[in-house]
């Protein structure tokens, strides 16, 4: 957050005058459904061992589907709410990926535990 009061304001627009120009550029494009399963492969891959290949594939599988159905929601809300610019970034993908792996492991625990 910006306050206007702030003795660094100025420098801060005076760095990225886009902020007060209300002239931007838009770097991030979507990225494609099998990108996002490749890096879902990379980050939940490790808990491959001892789950059934077709689970593991069908988890990867919704890791993209699940990209593009937010990025489907994104379009729907800018279009409702008529805003210019609205972004799924990267780094909350590999957020969730991170949830994902959590909730995976700690299942994981409490079905061992029970074996």
């Amino acid at each position: 957050c910006l306050d206007p009061r702030a003795d660094s304001l100025g420098a801060i627009l005076r760095e990225l005058p886009c902020l007060s120009s209300r002239c931007y550029m838009d770097w991030f494009l979507d990225w494609p459904a099998d990108t996002m399963v490749e890096i879902a492969r990379g980050s939940l891959g490790s808990l491959a061992k001892g789950m059934d290949p077709a689970q593991l594939e069908c988890l990867l599988s919704e890791c993209g589907q699940m990209h593009l159905a937010t990025n489907k929601l994104v379009a729907e809300s800018m279009n409702l709410w008529h805003r210019e610019v609205n972004h799924i970034m990267f780094p909350s993908f590999v957020d969730v990926l991170k949830v994902a792996r959590t909730l995976l492991l700690e299942e994981r625990k409490t079905v061992d535990a029970r074996l």
